[in-house]
């Protein structure tokens, strides 16, 4: 079983949580498929037959696109896909879809990216508005991991228009980083003030209000 930044986290669990944490990777999806929950015993069963009993459990249901999307006929089948240069959709006119519901090809399901994914739309509807030609699309995300206090990974990457393998259209990655092990020390803190810096700066610019 691979996951995003896996190396790093590994390494942080090593350093942080190998006594105190049990770590149960699979490639076998029925080792993770929850057949039942037991909330007085914390016991959970797995399609596979395994019976894990947990102090704290976080069970993810299946997912896909919001409840409106899904009656609006926006989803192919599950998530919406969307035209990558403005995220306007490609079931009906006049309607965008953009953050976890959108079909966004490799870019992260994130808050960092649908920020991102709403500067454009803003950019495309701009230019409609003003009847003007649109710039294609350009997007970034960021992804941080608080591993240990002052100690924080990242994944991220830009993204743009552009054939995927296969030829169809789509969004494709540029400009990747990644944390790896042995970072120092200084490097990691860097990384968690920079996670923290985040949150406010997005909402900041989402919620500003000028003065008149």
């Amino acid at each position: 079983m691979t996951f995003t930044k896996q190396a790093a986290f590994q390494e942080a669990f090593d350093q942080y949580y190998k006594d105190i944490v049990e770590l149960n990777l699979s490639n076998d999806i029925d080792d993770f498929t929850v057949t039942r929950i037991d909330p007085v015993t914390g016991e959970v069963e797995t399609k596979a037959g395994l019976t894990i009993t947990a102090a704290v459990a976080n069970i993810i249901p299946p997912q896909t696109a919001g409840a409106i999307a899904l009656s609006a006929g926006l989803a192919d089948p599950g998530w919406c896909p969307v035209d990558p240069n403005s995220f306007a959709s490609t079931k009906a006119p006049h309607i965008y879809v953009l953050g976890d519901s959108a079909m966004a090809n490799e870019m992260p399901k994130s808050a960092f990216s649908a920020h991102s994914q709403g500067l454009g739309v803003a950019a495309h509807l701009a230019a409609e508005i003003e009847a003007r030609p649109s710039a294609p699309g350009r997007y970034r995300n960021t992804c941080w991991s608080i591993v240990a206090p002052n100690d924080a990974i990242k994944i991220g990457a830009d993204y743009a228009p552009g054939p995927l393998p296969g030829g169809k259209p789509g969004l494709v990655p540029a400009n990747a980083f990644v944390s790896k092990p042995g970072e120092s020390a200084a490097e990691r803190k860097a990384t968690y003030d920079e996670a923290f810096a985040w949150y406010p700066t997005l909402t900041g610019q989402i919620f500003k209000t000028t003065s008149r």
